[in-house]
């Protein structure tokens, strides 16, 4: 292993000396087995004189001897919920004859654990150890990979809620074996990992601590100024409609032949050159040996992968948008919305506030069923949007409407839908770009709050935008993403000259609903008279 290994710098930020401090909690996921891993946490630990848990040890698949200790057990049951084992079972903690056991209770009698269950009850068997009572350092190694998603999140919530029942422990580092990272297991608010270590690279989470001071600052500033949430596929991920790369993933898969969705970046561009060099389908760039496997997989876009299935004789209107509508007609059908879509439609209607809303997303989950938006789809309602903006943006506006700018198309008009790279590479249309331009030299200072949420900032149409000396000039970028992705980073390479920091002090790591939810709480605590 090298100095860069992923791993390894996720430990090194890991291992922090507390002294006279309370219980410090690190979590990671990684993708695959520890393998050889499990060597360097041994290392670590008998440096420090700590203790090493690794839960998937047969001696906590049976009732383990150890001392009685109620606190933990009394915290434990708090922190069980119903579900979390599956329908109608549950969990029962004893300590008899100097042993504890977890059982699974199935109504009134004890069941058989299947392995998913089995890994879970060794999981709070080691919990009980006596050793990670004694030690100020420990390490917590599980496997999730026969586990379902409840089980997995449930897991890593006691994991991470476990403190008050370790008096002595100073430091404790958790590593979730995983095939893959679940937003909705790993970064659960305030109980998730701080790192995702996966063969693609180091994904960091910042503290949810964060949260409030970034949040706390859009929303006051937003009362006087201009401030911009930029929508990417993040945003409507808990009104269950697809992200980016599922959506990418569907159509590569179309495009291959072949499923693509747990491929690594060089996997995915491995697998394009070998299928289609030579053969009219991947620009010159994409065929040039200079870019790697990785770095071609890296920038994949579900915009590229639509170019390329039209050159290789794909339909113009391709089938993952067609299930894309056919899934988001059936939300807006059954009233199903996520929490991020509700609480940014109140913060809308209540008004006392500038904000301009801009998203590359097809949904109408926004705007449908509420007339807090002005939506801008065509060039004609750019056009209108841009004249608008000024008085929006001074506050001297009668049309309470928050200005809503679709860049890429709605879906129910799907001919207005921006699905190619090859409609991208030409930068933003006139009408859109002047719109955008309107807002950014309407303001003079302080620079415009520009929330990216849940974008993967992998748009080539807004690149021109984005190295413009406008926007450099009156922008201050922040982004709303659980795991931020590499093109994040890529894109904040260009700025941080500009900030004098990097990008991490800029990141907000928790999902659109926790954003929201907190964005609405501050806001509403504000007068809602118009600013």
């Amino acid at each position: 292993m090298t100095a860069a290994d992923p791993f390894l710098l996720a430990l090194s930020e890991m291992v922090v000396d507390r002294v006279n401090e309370p219980l410090t909690i690190h979590s990671a996921a990684v993708q695959d087995t520890l393998g050889e891993r499990e060597h360097l946490l041994a290392g670590l630990v008998s440096s420090r004189a700590g203790v090493l848990i690794d839960a998937n040890d047969p001696v906590f698949q049976m009732p383990l001897v150890c001392a009685e200790k109620p606190e933990l057990k009394i915290l434990l049951r708090s922190l069980i919920k119903p579900g979390d084992f599956g329908p109608g079972a549950d969990v029962q903690l004893e300590h008899q004859h100097g042993a504890v056991d977890a059982k699974l209770r199935l109504g009134d009698t004890i069941g058989t654990p299947g392995s998913a269950h089995a890994q879970a009850l060794a999981l709070l068997r080691a919990l009980f150890d006596d050793r990670l009572h004694a030690t100020e350092f420990a390490v917590i190694t599980y496997s999730e990979f026969e586990m379902r998603h409840p089980l997995r999140k449930a897991c890593l919530r006691y994991l991470m809620s476990i403190a008050p029942a370790f008096t002595n422990l100073r430091t404790l580092l958790i590593f979730a074996q995983t095939d893959k990272a679940d937003i909705s297991v790993h970064c659960q608010f305030r109980r998730g990992i701080r790192f995702y270590i996966s063969r693609d690279g180091l994904q960091r989470r910042n503290p949810s601590e964060m949260l409030d001071a970034d949040a706390q600052a859009f929303a006051l500033t937003a009362r006087e100024q201009a401030a911009v949430l930029f929508l990417g596929a993040g945003f409507s991920a808990s009104s269950r409609m697809p992200l980016g790369n599922t959506l990418r993933d569907s159509a590569l898969t179309d495009l291959l032949g072949r499923p693509s969705e747990h491929m690594t970046n060089a996997q995915r561009g491995r697998a394009l050159r070998r299928a289609f060099s030579g053969r009219g389908v991947l620009t010159s760039e994409e065929e040039d040996p200079a870019v790697s496997d990785d770095q071609l997989g890296a920038t994949l876009t579900l915009e590229k992968v639509i170019r390329m299935h039209r050159a290789h004789g794909g339909p113009a209107i391709p089938r993952v948008l067609g299930e894309f509508k056919q899934s988001h007609d059936s939300k807006l059908a059954n009233g199903y919305r996520g929490r991020a879509v509700t609480d940014l439609q109140a913060i809308a209607e209540r008004g006392g506030h500038r904000l301009v809303v801009i998203t590359v997303n097809f949904d109408e989950l926004l705007e449908h069923d509420s007339d807090a938006f002005d939506v801008a789809v065509t060039d004609a309602d750019f056009r209108r949007i841009a004249k608008r903006l000024p008085a929006y943006l001074d506050g001297t506006d009668n049309d309470p409407r928050v200005p809503y700018l679709k860049l890429h198309g709605t879906i129910t008009k799907t001919s207005t839908c921006i699905i190619s790279d090859a409609d991208t590479m030409t930068g933003l249309p006139h009408a859109k770009e002047t719109a955008v331009l309107t807002l950014l030299r309407h303001q003079v200072a302080p620079r415009i709050p520009w929330f990216f949420v849940g974008a993967s900032m992998r748009d080539y149409d807004l690149e021109g935008l984005y190295k413009g000396s406008t926007y450099i000039e009156t922008v201050e970028e922040h982004w709303v993403a659980p795991l931020p992705e590499a093109s994040i980073y890529e894109f904040a390479n260009r700025r941080e000259v500009v900030w004098g920091h990097d990008v991490q002090r800029r990141l907000v790591t928790e999902t659109a609903d926790v954003f929201f939810a907190r964005l609405r709480r501050l806001l509403e605590a504000q007068p809602a008279n118009s600013p």
